[in-house]
């Protein structure tokens, strides 16, 4: 389903948990109760969302080895983050390296074969181990922008980080961030292309929704270029189209097709 190596994936999960555990750990009784750059969130909101979400992945590979197919996330799931926040950076911190690190442990061990065979609960239906390795690493790296970003500091993801998970996040043969609909009444095109990475992506977005073509090279209204890091924060709602990292030519409205496809902060 994902056109990255999932072994990667860990390793990358696995260092970048470890910084972001560092700056949560870091965080003052006041930056916990800070707004974070989410609506509605404190920095606390954000750390036990993110903790939470490392739970449910390492229950989503333990119960995918059991052939339980009961999405761990969710609603239902909601006391986990309530716990999680109750116990303060530093409690928050100690439980996300110990799971990552149970998580890592557990798909690390198995074959690449039962990584795609072995198959666990979500929402949007049944998705391999090698899915969650990917996936998990999207919300840790997203996420810890999200902290470095409430506490004022100014950057792009990490690019090596970044130029792993575009692929992974604008496949179009499988499950990805970018079929969501979008807000724009009218359809538009866009090709993406990822600077010094020599990345390439082209999708449509309108009102019933984006889809990534399989053929990057057709012309498309809106060209956007950035440096891997920028692009992925751009393509997530995380700038907006007016950043100056990102490079928007083509349609005269191009910046209100940008903003209808992707939101932006």
């Amino acid at each position: 389903m994902a056109p990255v190596d999932p072994r990667r994936s860990l390793t990358l999960l696995a260092s970048e948990t470890a910084v972001l555990n560092r700056d949560i750990s870091a965080l003052t009784a006041d930056q916990w109760q800070a707004p974070a750059n989410c609506p509605g969130w404190q920095v606390a909101d954000l750390v036990a969302h993110v903790v939470r979400n490392g739970w449910s992945f390492l229950a989503f590979a333990q119960r995918a080895l059991e052939g339980d197919l009961t999405p761990p996330f969710g609603p239902s799931v909601a006391h986990i983050q309530e716990e999680i926040k109750a116990s303060g950076a530093k409690g928050a911190a100690d439980r996300q390296q110990r799971e990552t690190g149970e998580f890592v442990s557990l798909a690390q061990g198995l074959s690449d074969a039962d990584l795609q065979a072995k198959s666990g609960g979500h929402m949007a239906g049944p998705r391999p181990i090698a899915w969650a390795c990917t996936q998990r690493l999207v919300e840790v790296a997203y996420h810890h922008w999200d902290l470095r970003h409430s506490l004022g500091q100014d950057g792009p993801l990490a690019g090596g980080v970044a130029t792993h998970l575009l692929p992974f996040m604008l496949d179009p043969r499988g499950s990805n961030i970018m079929t969501k609909p979008s807000e724009g009444a009218t359809a538009s095109s866009f090709r993406l292309s990822s600077g010094t990475a020599g990345q390439a992506w082209r999708l449509t977005a309108g009102p019933r929704g984006r889809q990534v073509d399989t053929d990057a090279g057709q012309p498309a209204d809106v060209e956007i270029e950035a440096e891997p890091g920028w692009l992925a924060l751009a393509i997530y709602g995380r700038v907006p189209a007016s950043n100056p990292h990102l490079r928007l030519t083509g349609a005269a409205d191009a910046a209100a097709r940008f903003q209808a496809a992707f939101g932006g902060a």
